[in-house]
């Protein structure tokens, strides 16, 4: 009996020494996943990164960190669009990745639209400077404060009636543009929403309902073609969208319907 009860304790003692030791080498090692950060539609989220830059994601955004953040560099991915404030570290540039272009920087303050589904990206400097490396076009662009570097793609089997805008117009352009300022308090357009304001300039209905859906969470279709290119103007701070639309009617006529949260926009 005292045999068999010296093999049990000793038993015991070597299940006990293999625990502690995947324990010390788990916690030696430990899995370290991407930081991912997610807003919904009508959803600001204001972060501050282990670095001490900081970001804010806009509506309908993600935001991940890659996994060996701060390594060697500091490198994130966006889908959606965020304003970064970016802490100054000239030994571990901070890199932004988007499908169509990278921006990278060492310090300074930008906004970066880059929603998927629209087929849109664009980079607006507000101070210092930053580098874009244009995947499909392979060249380098460096930015200005107060600049901004515009890329479109052509969405197959769509047609988007904002790409049918004369050539002169401002939200037909590609490539390097000066920012938008606000008519009514000279702001950045671009960087507005970081303020809780919903600010545009001369911006096509087309692209206006879908930032107007991403802001409030709702879904809006414009019926007529003839409205899709119709420019509008405005800047507003804690309004319902009802009393966005209804503003919207006195410059431009229009009517517009709601119903299973999809709002409809006809003349």
């Amino acid at each position: 009996a005292g045999s068999w009860k010296l093999t049990v304790a000793a038993c015991l003692v070597f299940l006990a020494g293999i625990a502690i030791f995947v324990v010390v080498r788990s916690n030696e090692r430990p899995e370290i996943l991407p930081q991912h950060y997610v807003t919904k539609p009508a959803e600001k989220k204001s972060l501050i990164l282990p670095d001490g830059s900081r970001i804010i994601l806009n509506a309908d955004s993600k935001v991940a960190l890659h996994t060996d953040f701060g390594k060697n560099d500091r490198r994130v991915t966006l889908d959606g669009e965020a304003y970064f404030d970016v802490a100054h570290d000239p030994a571990k540039p901070f890199i932004v990745e988007t499908p169509r272009m990278d921006i990278k920087v060492l310090g300074t303050a930008f906004n970066v639209k880059a929603y998927n589904t629209d087929n849109l990206y664009e980079t607006s400097l507000i101070r210092g400077s930053i580098e874009l490396s244009l995947k499909k076009e392979h060249k380098t662009v460096m930015l200005r404060p107060h600049e901004k570097y515009v890329l479109r793609d052509q969405i197959p089997g769509l047609n988007n009636k904002i790409r049918n805008l004369p050539s002169t117009d401002y939200y037909s352009k590609t490539g390097l543009l000066p920012v938008l300022v606000n008519k009514i308090d000279t702001s950045v357009v671009e960087v507005a929403w970081t303020q809780n304001t919903l600010a545009f300039t001369d911006e096509p209905l087309g692209d206006l309902v879908k930032k107007l859906g991403r802001w409030y969470g709702v879904q809006i279709i414009v019926e007529d073609e003839a409205l899709t290119n119709t420019p509008f103007t405005g800047s507003f701070r804690n309004e319902s969208l009802g009393d966005v639309l209804s503003a919207l009617q006195f410059s431009k006529p229009f009517q517009f319907k709601t119903q299973d949260n999809v709002i409809t926009i006809f003349q």
